[in-house]
């Protein structure tokens, strides 16, 4: 692997605001993907979705028939 490959994947490429400033990365709590974070987020987007999935779910069998 060549230098310019190694910093490639050491340092991913930063998204920038609409401002232009580079926002801050985040890495996922859960499955430990960099994200750019809105707010207090520690989990990315799809582990987010997955976890409203699991709770949708949850509560489907704790009370079937009712939602």
């Amino acid at each position: 692997m060549s230098a310019p490959d190694a910093r490639a994947t050491r340092y991913p490429p930063v998204e920038a605001s609409p401002s232009g400033t580079p926002l801050p990365l985040r890495q996922c709590q859960q499955c430990g993907q960099l994200f750019a974070p809105h707010g207090a987020e520690w989990e990315c987007p799809d582990c987010m979705a997955e976890w409203r999935e699991y709770q949708a779910l949850r509560r489907e069998l704790a009370y079937p028939g009712l939602l």
